[in-house]
């Protein structure tokens, strides 16, 4: 068991999502899970959960440097345009009109910019009585040297 005087040690910081903006994340982890949806017009079908970190953060935003944003990958009609600009702003070449295979494992530790929001907490709509924390989500991957960025 460790022994440690915790005389001079103040209480932690309250946590607080990264202010919504533009930052540089890295894929951790990513795992393909078959029927991973549980609900709603596309139950059983397949999900890959991504896993990133935000880094190279300097000045006032350093301290989020070490954040973990969470984001679930589908393959349904409506999603298959945001999976295809992450891919391109991780880099990936795009050739239209040929069916494309990738593999995740082969992106992890790849960077990609990506705007984040900041999302307040929030009720569960299915239970009012459980509350969500605030926490940080991806609202648009950014393709290097595409034309309509900011």
């Amino acid at each position: 068991m460790p022994s440690i005087d915790f005389t001079d040690v103040g209480e932690p910081e309250e946590w607080t999502p990264a202010p919504s903006g533009v930052y540089i994340l890295e894929l951790l982890e990513a795992e393909d899970v078959e029927g991973g949806i549980k609900s709603g017009p596309n139950k059983g079908k397949d999900i890959t959960k991504l896993k990133f970190e935000i880094v190279d953060c300097e000045g006032d935003l350093e301290k989020y440097n070490g954040r973990t944003i969470y984001s679930n990958t589908t393959y349904g009609e409506k999603a298959l345009p945001i999976v295809k600009q992450m891919l391109r702003a991780f880099g990936v070449e795009i050739e239209e009109g040929k069916p494309m295979e990738w593999d995740w494992d082969e992106l992890i530790g790849a960077k990609l910019q990506a705007r984040l929001r900041s999302v307040p907490p929030r009720k569960d709509k299915n239970d009012p009585s459980r509350e969500y924390p605030a926490k940080n989500e991806i609202s648009r991957f950014i393709v290097p040297d595409d034309d309509d960025e900011e």
